[in-house]
């Protein structure tokens, strides 16, 4: 059952980290999916399905919700009486969450900038974003800030680059 649980939330992390601009994300058998197409049939199709971009949103709320206590479930098993192949396998799999949640944070902004005209999408990812920073922080696992302050910092390049490009 963990397994199970640790490959779906690492599923759905990893296609979140993958969302670029215009992307638009939905979910086929409860697992994340990317709608790379720009088409309007796929619009509608998505809208038939129940898949707008707000209960989309609350999908990834949801996500993290799932991700977070899973990780405090296996911080709590993190006992003296637990071995220390099982201790090692609890911290790959956390550690291995902890990547995959900062990475995410790539999707989340590719969303911000393919919804950037819906304030209160917008409004929402920006509070996810903040959510994943402020949660990992915590519960100690991402005590350096200067990482994300490194990922902003060049995330405002390549757009500063792409407004040079285009100017």
């Amino acid at each position: 059952m963990t397994d199970d649980k640790f490959y779906r939330i690492s599923h759905d992390l990893r296609i979140l980290s993958y969302v670029r601009e215009n992307n638009r994300i939905f979910t086929e058998n409860a697992k994340l999916k990317i709608d790379q197409s720009c088409k309007p049939i796929s619009s509608l199709s998505r809208y038939i399905n129940g898949q707008d971009r707000y209960k989309n949103v609350d999908m990834i709320q949801n996500l993290l919700d799932d991700t977070f206590l899973y990780i405090d479930s296996l911080l709590r098993l993190n006992s003296d009486k637990v071995s220390v192949s099982e201790k090692e396998k609890q911290c790959s799999i956390i550690t291995r969450l902890k990547t995959l949640l900062i990475e995410s944070i790539n999707g989340i902004r590719s969303l911000r900038i393919t919804y950037q005209h819906d304030a209160s999408i917008k409004a929402r990812l920006i509070d996810i974003e903040e959510r994943i920073v402020r949660d990992l922080t915590s519960r100690g696992l991402f005590s350096n800030i200067s990482i994300y302050s490194r990922v902003n910092a060049i995330e405002n390049s390549v757009m500063l680059i792409e407004e040079i490009e285009e100017g």
